[in-house]
């Protein structure tokens, strides 16, 4: 099955939050993100370095983003669900590029980042292994569910 990239990241960028899963002390961690933007199929966010998402991806790369937008009619239930490693963005120009799509798309994120530098944050990228479309309004209950390897 092909894979609408812009479908992908306008749904995502569209909702308020996403849904966070990582794996600490061999148990989910799951966690609203507010601060966070898709570009193409990835998914940047940044996080206070001392925030214990650092020191779980740090341990497993592994994590999940589930994206829904609120108040869905169940007929036309939608959902995106991404499997994919969550890298530590380390490039000055990295940085800088992943700052700018944040505070582009939240611009309250500026004045929080700017406030302690962003020395203080972890900058993240999580690229895709799986993508899982969930579309209640498809009619025939095997097309609900498309697992997309990537």
């Amino acid at each position: 099955m092909s894979l609408d990239k812009n479908f992908v990241e306008e749904y995502i960028n569209k909702g308020k939050t996403i849904v966070l899963a990582t794996i600490g002390n061999n148990s989910p961690s799951l966690r609203s993100l507010g601060g966070f933007v898709a570009s193409g199929l990835d998914v940047i966010f940044a996080t206070l370095s001392t925030s214990t998402k650092v020191k779980e991806i740090e341990e497993n790369s592994n994590v999940s983003v589930f994206s829904q937008h609120e108040n869905q009619e169940l007929i036309n239930f939608f959902n995106i669900t991404i499997k994919g490693i969550a890298n530590k963005i380390e490039e000055i120009q990295e940085i800088e590029t992943a700052y700018e799509l944040l505070v582009k798309r939240s611009p309250h994120l500026k004045s929080k980042i700017d406030s302690l530098g962003k020395e203080s944050y972890t900058f993240f990228k999580v690229t895709p292994k799986i993508i899982k479309l969930l579309d209640f309004s498809r009619k025939e209950s095997n097309e609900r569910l498309k697992v997309i390897n990537l």
